[in-house]
């Protein structure tokens, strides 16, 4: 009785050891798309930025 209850012990570390790891890993995953999605927020903004600036030129010359 007493091994078994020694084995069920190990393999409950076992587990919480795998689910903790595993829990770090979607904690890290998150904060990189978190991270990704500021920078290609970013990123999307600046090239709005210059496409309007670049049609406002293309309209300036087509005026002249």
């Amino acid at each position: 009785m007493l091994d078994v209850q020694m084995k069920l012990q190990s393999q409950l570390r076992c587990l919480e050891d795998k689910v903790e790891h595993q829990t770090s890993m979607v904690s890290e995953i998150q904060e990189f798309f978190k991270r990704r999605s500021e920078i290609e927020l970013d990123y999307s903004q600046k090239l709005e930025k210059l496409a309007k600036t670049f049609l406002a030129r293309q309209k300036q010359e087509k005026q002249k």
